[in-house]
Parts: C-alpha cells; structure tokens; sequence
C-alpha cells in the first residue's frame, strides 16, 4: 500500500524552459555549448550541491562561454533565471488533494540562484509539503542513490511504501536503485493524472 510521495518540482510542479537560459548565454558568450553540454557540466553538479558560491558560478559560466566583461554579472544571474516560468496551472489544488491522502515531500536539485528566484511565489505551495527538500540545502543531488535513501530516513519512511514522481529518467532510475517505486511526468503525463492510477 503506498503510504508516501516524493515530488519532483522543475518540470512537474513548476514549468521550466532550460532553453532559454542557454540561448542567452550562447548569445552573450564566444564560445557556444549544447544543452546537453550544458547539463553535464560538472560546475551545474557542484552548484547544485552548494561546492561552490554563486559568485564562484558565475564566474565559472563567465569562462565556460567566454563572455566578455562588457555583460554583467546581474545579466548573467537574469540568464540563469529566465529557465523560470511559473507554478503548472492548478497545481496548488492538486498538490493539497494529494496531501489529503499521501505523506508528501519535496525533493528538488536546485541552487541558491534560482531558489531565491522562484521561493517567493512558491510559499504557499511549499506550506503544503511535510518537508522540502532542496540539493543545496543538504549537499547532495539526484540521481545519486545516497539523496533518496536520506530522504526515506529522514522522513521515516518504508520504501516499499513510497513513490518518486519525476519528469527526469536519469532521476527516476536513480530512485528504483534506492528501492522506490516511481512515476514518470511526460509530456502527456501530468501528476494530475497520477491522482487517477492510485
């Protein structure tokens, strides 16, 4: 029986467009990079782990696109930010109708920019959650099989009796090697549409 739920929130509780934040680079920078280059850029992991400071970052995104001092530091941080949308449409009703019948936690990779960023408008549906659990926070990122097992521990839980929302593969497969059962937010999946499967 599940008991428990741990959420995604970049792409399943809140709209992401990555594209954006790396055609504006591109664009301010010499030296152009892929989205996937982008991902797998292990400064993006020690960011997301708080290894190193926002200004550290910056500077870092200044040399991996070899941007010219003429753009700001605050054109920069405007760039890394504009992957940020808004919450999904209705989500803080759906979020409260599965708290009604789940343990819900979040579990989110993220950084300090972007947290700043998106906290504000997102206070009432963090308010909703048991516990958020952000990657800067506790040091540690998904899909690293060590991020879910603290989280079960934290909270309690028996795997065997929880579920991983997630709209990354790359995050779910972590999550089955922790020993959780997962769902995956698709294009054509919402976690709406969980609601009906359980």
């Amino acid at each position: 029986m599940i008991k428990n739920l741990i959420i995604d929130f970049g792409g399943v509780l809140y709209q992401i467009a990555p594209t954006r934040t790396l055609d504006l680079l591109n664009s301010y920078g010499a030296i152009k990079h892929t989205y996937n280059e982008l991902a797998n850029m292990q400064v993006f992991r020690d960011y997301e782990t708080d290894s190193i400071s926002s200004q550290g970052f910056i500077a870092s995104i200044r040399d991996l696109f070899a941007i010219p001092m003429s753009i700001s530091d605050v054109q920069i941080i405007e760039a890394w930010n504009s992957t940020l949308v808004g919450l999904f449409e209705n989500i803080i009703s759906t979020v409260r109708e599965l708290k009604s019948r789940f343990n819900i936690v979040l579990l989110s990779n993220t950084n300090e920019l972007h947290y700043d960023c998106f906290l504000p408008d997102c206070q009432e549906l963090f308010s909703i959650f048991d516990r958020c659990f952000f990657s800067h926070h506790i040091k540690m990122r998904k899909p690293d099989t060590y991020i879910y097992e603290y989280v079960i521990n934290e909270m309690r839980y028996k795997s065997k009796e929880t579920i991983f929302i997630d709209d990354s593969m790359q995050n779910l497969e972590g999550a089955k090697k922790a020993g959780l059962a997962i769902y995956a937010v698709t294009p054509d999946t919402s976690v709406s549409d969980f609601l009906h499967t359980v």
